[in-house]
This record gives C-alpha cells, sequence and structure tokens, in this order.
C-alpha cells in the first residue's frame, strides 16, 4: 500500500526526504546522504500531532456509576443526575465515534427510553433514533443499552459530553440507581 506525506515545515521536509532516501537504499538504489541535523525531534512531533494521531487512532474512556434519577415525561431532559457529565480533550478536528454502554429500569408502566448525546450543550447531528431507544417489557428488571454515535468536532479542546433522556409513550417511568451505570468510549 502506497503511502503519501506532505510535510507541513522544514523540519518534517528534512525527514521525509531522509525517509524517502532510505526506501531508495533498500530497493537497491543506494544514494548516500548526510546526517539530519539540527532537527528537534520532539518539535517535530509536536507539529505533527495532528496527522500522528489521525493515522494511529484515538481513544478515550469515561466510565461512571450511576446516580439515583428518574424520568416519567416524553420529553428530553438532562439526565446528568443519572449518568453525569464527560469532559474529554479532543486533540484533532474530525469525526469520532461514541460507544454509549449504560443500563437503567423502568418503574410504572411499560414504555420506551430513548437516549440522544449532547455536546457543549447541543444534540449530535445524525444521531441513531432507533439504536439508542429500549423497550422495557418487565418492570424494575435492569437492562443495558448500547450503540453508537458519529460526532464531528469542528475544533478541538475539551467537550462535554453528556445524555438526554425520556419515555416515548409518557405511560413510564425510566430510573436509575447505584446498580446502574453509563460508560462512553471514544474512537479516533
Amino acid at each position: 500500500m502506497a503511502y503519501s506525506y506532505t510535510p507541513a515545515n522544514a523540519d518534517a521536509a528534512n525527514v521525509a526526504s531522509r525517509l524517502e532516501t532510505q526506501t531508495n537504499a533498500i530497493t537497491g538504489t543506494p544514494t548516500l546522504t548526510a546526517p539530519i541535523v539540527n532537527v528537534d525531534f520532539r518539535a517535530f512531533l509536536q507539529s505533527n500531532a495532528d496527522a500522528l494521531l489521525d493515522c494511529l487512532g484515538y481513544r478515550a474512556h469515561s466510565e461512571v456509576q450511576a446516580g439515583s434519577d428518574s424520568r416519567g415525561a416524553n420529553t428530553f431532559a438532562d439526565a446528568t443526575t443519572a449518568y453525569g457529565t464527560w469532559t474529554v480533550a479532543v486533540p484533532v478536528a474530525k469525526t469520532y465515534l461514541l460507544r454509549v454502554d449504560l443500563s437503567c429500569y423502568m418503574t410504572v408502566g411499560a414504555d420506551q427510553v430513548a437516549f440522544q448525546v449532547m455536546v457543549d450543550g447541543g444534540a449530535v447531528a445524525a444521531q441513531p433514533d432507533f439504536a439508542a431507544r429500549f423497550y422495557f417489557n418487565s418492570l424494575s428488571e435492569h437492562n443495558r443499552l448500547s450503540w453508537l454515535c458519529p460526532i464531528a468536532f469542528a475544533s478541538t479542546g475539551n467537550k462535554a459530553i453528556k445524555l438526554q433522556w425520556r419515555v416515548v409513550n409518557a405511560a413510564g417511568t425510566v430510573t436509575t440507581n447505584a446498580d446502574d451505570f453509563r460508560m462512553f468510549t471514544l474512537f479516533g
């Protein structure tokens, strides 16, 4: 598989040239060059961190024990008492994949629970609708839910990720206690 790289600065150009020379030497076209001097490798890595992270991938993780909370209305509301807010450092502006794992249970009556992911106070665009829903057949039975949600971060820096929840038909009450959990894993 061919790989192409456009150097961002003179140090990167030096390294790219050296790598090309070494590749030529391995493939049978030996070319002697002067050693690279005055290259600050740490500065090179820092200046190319975005490209390195993009190639190598990124993963961050947060897990919390749920707090006692409930929701019986069919409009979305913050579930921060139940599942908290996660502040994550986003190193590269691009689309990541958030895996959400959590547990909860239904009291009062059978119903569906629906979740949506929020970033910095706004709902994530194009998030799954049916994957983030669950129908409870049994009352007071803790169930685990999991789904994936793509998140396009337009900028780097700290981002606050939280969940909102609602019951779909307003017939039941979705509930959490200390036996429940929330886990976020961000892949990119």
